[in-house]
């Protein structure tokens, strides 16, 4: 995997490009486990992500509870709409409420977007990597990291942008290292694109 380096517009665009679809921040003390545009807040409590509840609609159709459980190993909640087009599962350990795993899906993103985000190029002395995801999608793909926040994939298929994250807290962490994460984001993208 090649990593390169990021320009201060290219961090700006890629900070902008995440704005624009709804970003928050993460929660303190998170793994360092992806970067996605549909984070929780610092003030949320453990599990609750910072959109408000409704019926279920677009991203949250796309993947089942059960779906979810299976990709992680754990029984999530409910998808919670997050954003316009975003869809959050969450696990909190019932024994340890600091303990968790989050799992948010981004639909309708722009694909000029996820190119231009993929095309960025990589800072490691800000922590920021880009790496290809090969696989997924039909078009481009790419895996996002930011020590600290952890990874994302995004994703295009069939002129559409699609993102996965998987933020993982507390003990439960342990179990995400930078390729545990990023082989479920991709299992989860596929599940997305068989779901369309």
């Amino acid at each position: 995997m090649a990593v390169r380096s990021v320009s201060g517009v290219a961090i700006v665009l890629m900070v902008a490009i995440l704005a624009a679809c709804g970003s928050t921040a993460r929660t303190p003390g998170a793994s360092a486990t992806p970067v996605s545009s549909s984070r929780m807040s610092p003030s949320s409590p453990p599990g609750r992500p910072t959109s408000t509840s409704g019926p279920p609609s677009g991203a949250c159709l796309l993947l089942t509870q059960a779906q979810i459980g299976l990709v992680l190993g754990v029984a999530v909640a409910a998808g919670t709409p997050s954003g316009p087009a975003g869809c959050t599962f969450t696990y909190t350990d019932p024994a340890n409420g600091l303990n968790g795993v989050s799992v948010t899906v981004l639909t309708s993103l722009a694909p000029a977007s996820i190119a231009a985000g993929c095309a960025a190029t990589a800072s490691p002395t800000r922590g920021i990597t880009i790496s290809p995801a090969l696989g997924v999608g039909d078009g481009i793909a790419c895996f996002t990291a930011q020590r600290g926040l952890g990874t994302e994939l995004a994703f295009t298929q069939g002129g559409r942008g699609y993102e996965t994250a998987v933020v993982a807290r507390g003990s439960l962490s342990l179990r995400y290292s930078a390729a545990a994460t990023e082989a479920t984001e991709k299992t989860l993208g596929l599940e997305v694109l068989a779901a369309r």
